[in-house]
């Protein structure tokens, strides 16, 4: 069983304003592709990118790259809080640093390569095109990143931590074992529940259970619970949630929980009550619309 570590950490939501999650979002968006590309440079391509995807450290407070595939055992890490890059030892001794404020990305790139090169990474191996698309950030090209409001940065860094602290909490609870991986693509920190196993994952069926920091589809970030296939239901027909969840319905279906709800609890102990009641009650529910 998968154990806890680390308590829920309040969410202080009235010392910005969403404009500044949003820069902050997006910058840390830009920033977690040359994480995720180090590990994925010197591994096994794969389908699922798994090798691109980042686990949530609570001893570095970080994202953390897979161990990059070699005998000499690094990680590279991203420090929300701080906008900064990391790389370390296995073993969590840091050997080298770099802000990421007010640089450009090609000088990040630039820092990356020469780190890796200096503890024996070919540079020639490293590659930083994406096996997706990501929006494109001005940042990718000539702008630099910013940071503007180290509230908004410190804010993205415990939601983060909650989120791993909320699903660490429902693996306990559910007696499982689920992998939570922060997927660079989407920039979503989740797992996936596999609830009936097909030859065709198209008719397989399972349950991604998530944080995302904002997308398209909502400008804060949110709590999500996505069934597959998706239920082909009105939205009169779908169960009410806990917590003060809600139904999405355009373009996917899934239960979500909004930001701006869980703030609305002062204290850190309500702020995880009102998580983990939309959680439960959600996945209960989607077990059973998957099931009809």
């Amino acid at each position: 069983m998968t154990k806890e570590k680390g308590k829920w950490k309040r969410l202080r939501g009235s010392k910005f304003q969403i404009k500044e999650l949003i820069i902050a979002r997006e910058a840390l968006h830009q920033a977690v592709q040359l994480v995720a590309s180090a590990a994925r440079s010197f591994s096994p391509k794969s389908e699922g990118d798994e090798f691109g995807s980042l686990m949530w450290s609570v001893d570095q407070e970080a994202l953390i790259s897979q161990t990059i595939q070699s005998d000499k055992k690094y990680f590279v890490a991203l420090h929300i809080k701080k906008l900064t890059l990391s790389i370390y030892k296995k073993n969590g001794k840091k050997v080298d640093n770099f802000s990421l404020k007010n640089k450009t990305h090609k000088q990040a790139q630039d820092w990356l390569v020469n780190s890796l090169n200096e503890i024996g990474f070919n540079e020639k191996d490293i590659s930083f095109e994406l096996p997706y698309e990501i929006p494109e950030y001005a940042i990718a090209k000539e702008g630099k990143y910013q940071y503007r409001s180290k509230d908004a940065f410190r804010e993205l860094s415990r939601l983060y931590h909650n989120a791993y602290i909320a699903l660490t909490s429902i693996n306990n609870k559910l007696n499982s074992t689920l992998e939570i991986k922060c997927w660079p693509h989407h920039f979503d920190i989740a797992f996936l529940m596999i609830k009936e196993v097909h030859s065709d994952p198209e008719k397989a069926k399972s349950i991604g259970v998530g944080l995302s920091p904002g997308d398209v589809h909502y400008n804060e970030p949110y709590f999500y619970i996505t069934p597959w296939p998706y239920p082909k239901m009105d939205n009169n027909d779908l169960p009410e949630l806990k917590g003060k969840g809600e139904w999405h319905t355009d373009n996917w279906v899934g239960a979500i929980l909004r930001y701006s709800q869980i703030i609305k609890k002062g204290s850190a102990k309500g702020q995880f009550k009102r998580v983990m009641d939309f959680l439960l009650s959600g996945i209960s529910q989607n077990e059973t619309l998957l099931k009809e």
